[in-house]
């Protein structure tokens, strides 16, 4: 400053990463800095390059809670952990959290605070595991079916200690259950492998003939987060874990569409208009699902799919646990005009199909409902190709999409989906 002299100042490295995340100083005070001893937060300081000399005694205080650790086991042959186990975790904290959000602040979250967490859960340990199985089968196709049979051991176990400690929530454990099921989105996504039926029931996804009614256990779960994280937001909002709580109501939502985007969404909610057969209860929760709809689709143009101001992975994932219970209903049911917004939400997961978790869902999402489209017009309800233009928009954006980045089997698809529509077969 001109006349005077600047203050010096000494930043430290040294912190808590409960205060680093809050953004605040730490008084270094161990075992428990006084803002977490305050908030009653796990306090978790950064390892420090050790010494040749002491390095066989010192221990990493990153990877040591301050509570007594279970004794975590191998839930296929009760065995102490493995080579494997240490393989999925260092591919979880190295590669898989940098997949779960675009922001940074987040990804340190998953790296550093939920491993704490996990050493003290061992539910939510185990949901590591399957989680990192499930990449890593990704990342190496010939071990797929051995690490798929991994994961699905390490989920089971995962969920039924998820599932016991619901029984029972306490400020001790409800940051643990609260990024178990956000884990509980990826690993179904992940563990569909891009078929596109998590709307569905067991068997009645792409190709398939199954019963109507009814949904998969899993979307219960997914939205059963939502009600996880709004009993438990205070003491959630005490952590560091806060960070993932990114509200939708807290967003803002009134970015400009292009006029014939606009156009499109509103001619969607000409469909169940006053002469329509809906109950009122039915009409609005269209409506909202569609309100939902724009306002995300105008967030990801806005930010752009790899924004690192809002995590544009949850606001687009946000919009299948949001939605009102009766328009999953009418899902369900094979509403069509509850299939119309479903396809539609085909283009927002095509905006983050770069995403390993998020392969091929879109397109596959798309041809399911497209059939289930196709069988109501067979049926005689306002004739073959009524339903047409209503998805034409979606068919026509992943058509483009396919064109840009995909080979000439995926290319073409959802060309023959389209053609089958317009010729009724």
């Amino acid at each position: 400053m001109p006349g005077g002299s600047r203050r010096p100042h000494c930043k430290t490295r040294s912190g808590c990463l409960g205060c680093k995340a809050r953004r605040i100083k730490c008084d270094e005070v161990k075992p428990s800095c006084g803002t977490c001893t305050r908030y009653s937060s796990p306090c978790t300081f950064p390892a420090r390059l050790s010494t040749p000399q002491n390095s066989t005694s010192s221990r990493s205080p990153s990877l040591i809670p301050h509570s007594p650790q279970p004794s975590f086991t191998n839930p296929a042959s009760n065995t102490p952990f493995n080579t494997q186990h240490l393989e999925l975790l260092h591919l979880y904290t190295t590669t898989t959290v940098y997949t779960f959000t675009t922001l940074p602040a987040q990804a340190q979250i998953y790296q550093h605070i939920v491993p704490q967490l996990a050493f003290r859960h061992p539910f939510l340990l185990s949901g590591i595991l399957a989680l990192s199985a499930l990449h890593l089968s990704h990342l190496y196709p010939a071990r797929k079916d051995q690490l798929h049979r991994d994961a699905v051991e390490y989920h089971d176990v995962a969920l039924k200690g998820f599932k016991q400690e619901l029984g029972s929530i306490t400020k001790e454990n409800c940051e643990a259950l609260y990024v178990f099921s956000t884990f509980l989105v990826v690993c179904a996504w992940a563990g569909s492998e891009g078929k596109g039926n998590l709307f569905f029931s067991e068997g009645e996804g792409e190709g398939a003939e199954g019963e109507e009614g009814g949904t998969a256990e899993w979307a219960n779960l997914l939205r059963g987060s939502r009600t996880l994280a709004r009993d438990c937001y205070a003491w959630v909002m005490d952590g560091p874990v806060r960070t993932f709580i990114q509200l939708y109501n807290d967003q803002p939502k009134f970015f400009d569409l292009p006029e014939e985007d606009t156009g499109r969404f509103a001619a969607l909610e000409t469909l169940w208009g006053p002469e329509s057969a809906f109950t009122r209860a039915e009409k609005e929760a269209l409506s909202e699902a569609l309100r939902h709809l724009k306002e995300i689709y105008a967030m990801l143009l806005h930010y752009g799919a790899t924004s690192q101001k809002l995590c544009t992975i949850a606001m687009t994932i946000a919009w299948s646990t949001i939605t009102p219970d009766t328009y999953i209903s009418l899902v369900s049911q094979r509403c069509p005009e509850a299939l119309v917004l479903l396809a539609h939400y085909c283009l927002l997961l095509s905006k983050i199909d770069n995403v390993w978790w998020l392969k091929g869902i879109s397109r596959h999402l798309l041809r399911s409902v497209c059939r289930m489209i196709g069988k109501v017009g067979n049926a005689g309800d306002g004739g073959e190709g009524k339903w047409e233009a209503w998805i034409s928009w979606p068919l026509q954006e992943l058509v483009l999409t396919e064109f840009r980045g995909e080979g000439e089997e995926e290319k073409y698809g959802l060309m023959r989906e389209e053609n089958r529509l317009r010729v009724g077969s």
